[in-house]
């Protein structure tokens, strides 16, 4: 489990009070705020740096997920056929 860091703490801490104002519809300051970053669109790269995540370095960490004497091919067969 990462470590969180007093700075990044903080910044969490900030986001989330940010989060209250805009849904009350308040600026810092008080004012009236419409936040323009609802609408906006994001790469995924800008996506991935505000969350924090990055990309998977070692694939084996994904071993195991699926049991070996079950067949996938015939688990999806099944599902659609279960569909209708």
């Amino acid at each position: 489990m990462p470590k969180v860091t007093k700075n990044k703490s903080l910044q969490q801490t900030s986001r989330i009070k940010a989060g209250k104002r805009a849904a009350k519809g308040n600026s810092r300051n008080g004012r009236k705020s419409f936040t323009k970053e609802f609408f906006a669109s994001f790469t995924l790269e800008e996506l991935a740096k505000a969350q924090g995540v990055s990309p998977m370095k070692d694939p084996k960490k994904m071993a195991g997920a699926w049991p070996e004497d079950e067949d996938v091919d015939q688990f999806v067969l099944e599902t659609y056929q279960s569909r209708g």
